[in-house]
């Protein structure tokens, strides 16, 4: 069984070969003025909901040589990410970005029906949901920002 991943955020973001950027909603976090080049819609998933899906597929049985869409089955961007989180919400500024992205603005969502009809389990909370829960791991390892809301 191989999942495609959409892309990612939450906890434990760490930079790597594969991924050497962190996901906006981590470079939001990290930076004193954060600035986008542009609102960054995707199908942000939320990387405990990405280990969630994935144990459910590993739980499953017979789900045989196919390919499956793991991502947050809607659009969302880390602005709306940061204004549910309560911390200050960045400027898009197109001519001078702090915050990067990989993902194409014109990027749809990844199709999860099939996973979802395979395991029960697809996509990803709602944002609001996502960014309390972030906030709260963040807070339980004492890595709250300093940057004031807004």
């Amino acid at each position: 069984t191989i999942l495609r991943l959409g892309p990612i955020f939450g906890p434990w973001e760490r930079p790597g070969e594969a991924r050497p950027d962190l996901s906006p909603h981590a470079q939001i976090l990290t930076q004193p003025a954060p600035r986008l080049v542009n609102e960054m819609r995707a199908d942000w998933l939320y990387s405990r909901d990405a280990g969630e899906a994935i144990a459910a597929v590993i739980e499953t049985a017979g789900l045989g040589k196919k390919t499956f869409n793991l991502g947050a089955g809607s659009l969302s961007t880390p602005l709306e990410w940061a204004a549910a989180a309560g911390i200050a919400i960045p400027e898009v500024a197109p001519d001078a970005p702090t915050v990067t992205s990989r993902i194409p603005p014109s990027r749809p969502p990844l199709a999860v029906e099939r996973l979802r009809e395979a395991v029960g389990h697809a996509g990803t909370r709602p944002i609001a949901e996502a960014a309390a829960d972030h906030m709260a791991w963040l807070k339980s390892l004492d890595m709250t920002t300093t940057r004031a809301s807004g």
